[in-house]
């Protein structure tokens, strides 16, 4: 799929859990608006409901009340997300994915129509992420690594070009080098046109991937919504950000193409 959004609408959204709680002090309403081409991190308290927040946005959990809007073409917003055509991809927290095929080639293959264009689709998409898929096709998928199964569940829903990501832990328990390159795919999957949506809670990962974020406490309420590089110093204290990164990206701005700062902190480290 490749029909592309103009933006997310969210609207009095409440993502507190079913019953009694869903009415009481930890469901705040949330109004948000996404844009087609943005990159958004979710960060914040232990328990501020990032996952349950992404389920919801994903279609997977029913929110306790408000609207989710996806605006796309000329035509009037629509709430009704898997009936518009527009391509969503889900990448769970790593070690809860689950997978469709037993082999490599299966899984790649449920997500395209023919087996034909899988070579062709696979040279499109200019990252493996250090994994050669094409040496392990016929290989299970339960003889790969945790972090090579995370990779190959990206790279199989990358195969739709999607319109939307929502992301849960998407750079966790990968190594630096490989984390960098799934950072810099989301970044070219937002040139595309693709609206990011990923819950992060490392500090150097949310400060180089976010445009921007969306910051929720532990009584899931948001205490900052909006461009990374404009987070007051005193929040970003509490959030224990690195004061020389976050001093980066407060120069760096918004969608600047300096070096990631990912980058510079494994050199760093080395």
């Amino acid at each position: 799929m490749n029909n592309l959004i103009r933006q997310i609408i969210i609207e009095s959204l409440r993502f507190g859990k079913s019953g009694e709680e869903a009415s009481g002090p930890q469901a705040k309403e949330l109004n948000w608006k996404i844009e087609a081409g943005s990159i958004w991190v979710v960060t914040g308290g232990s328990q501020a409901g990032r996952t349950l927040l992404l389920r919801v946005l994903a279609g997977l959990e029913r929110p306790a009340g408000g609207k989710i809007l996806i605006s796309h073409g000329e035509g009037k917003p629509t709430e009704r997300l898997h009936e518009s055509g527009i391509g969503v991809a889900y990448l769970p927290p790593p070690g809860e994915e689950t997978f469709t095929g037993t082999t490599v080639e299966e899984e790649l293959l449920f997500y395209l129509e023919s087996k034909n264009n899988l070579e062709e689709k696979l040279d499109s998409i200019k990252e493996n992420f250090g994994f050669d898929f094409r040496s392990c096709l016929g290989r299970s998928v339960w003889e790969l690594s945790e972090s090579q199964r995370h990779c190959l569940l990206l790279i199989s829903q990358a195969l739709t070009l999607p319109s939307i990501w929502v992301c849960d832990q998407p750079l966790a328990l990968l190594d630096s080098r490989r984390a960098r390159a799934v950072a810099g795919f989301f970044r070219c999957e937002a040139k595309r046109g693709a609206a990011i949506i990923a819950a992060l809670i490392e500090a150097e990962q949310v400060l180089d991937l976010a445009h921007k974020v969306l910051i929720i406490d532990e009584r899931r309420e948001v205490v900052y919504q909006g461009k990374t590089s404009s987070v007051p110093p005193d929040m970003a204290v509490r959030l224990g950000w690195n004061p020389g990164l976050y001093r980066a990206a407060r120069l760096a701005g918004e969608g600047s193409d300096i070096k990631s700062l990912l980058d510079i902190s494994a050199q760093k480290r080395e």
